[in-house]
């Protein structure tokens, strides 16, 4: 197998498509550039597409999925739900816990719109795997304002979810 020389430019390789199983193309002009890591290019060799734009597409998905929630469009909000996910429920009422699987995310779902609930995103942060959605949530009638961190693997399938913010209408409208 061939190193690349120590400060090589990989730009012009990065913005192609690339083969997973692709060997380290050659014929690239290797030249230095400052800042730029090999871990870059070794997470677009292995994953096939570039961290940068992996984030693009994971708050890409992440806006789709919540205008499909919000539409009542589940097949379309679990659209890019990996089976393995795993949703946590924070507080200290009857929804409390970790939901692991579509299955279970389905009927925490329903459990949430068995009450009047909605949820208006307004901001969406992405860094790498993690997506972050400001949201104002209304549950019987009152708003509170959360952060849900979204987890993406590198197959673009949202495997952990997360709401971070003040649980205490949750606990009252869900009370054990």
């Amino acid at each position: 197998m061939r190193e690349i020389p120590s400060g090589a430019n990989v730009t012009p390789w990065l913005n192609r498509s690339v083969d997973k199983a692709a060997p380290l193309p050659v014929e690239l002009d290797l030249e230095p550039q400052r800042g730029e890591g090999y871990a870059r290019l070794f997470y677009l060799k292995f994953y096939g597409r570039d961290p940068a734009m992996g984030a693009q597409e994971n708050k890409q998905a992440t806006e789709e999925a919540y205008r499909a929630f919000s539409s009542g469009d589940a097949e379309g909000a679990m659209k890019n739900i990996d089976d393995s996910i795993e949703w946590t429920v924070r507080g200290d009422n009857a929804l409390t816990g970790t939901y692991k699987g579509k299955q279970a995310i389905g009927e925490l779902w329903g459990k949430f719109l068995s009450k009047d609930f909605r949820t208006q995103p307004h901001d969406f942060v992405a860094d790498g795997d993690k997506v972050v959605v400001l949201t104002t949530v209304t549950l019987e009638g009152e708003a509170n304002e959360d952060a849900d961190v979204l987890t993406y693997n590198a197959d673009g399938k949202l495997v952990a979810f997360d709401t971070l913010g003040d649980a205490t209408v949750g606990n009252r409208v869900f009370a054990k």
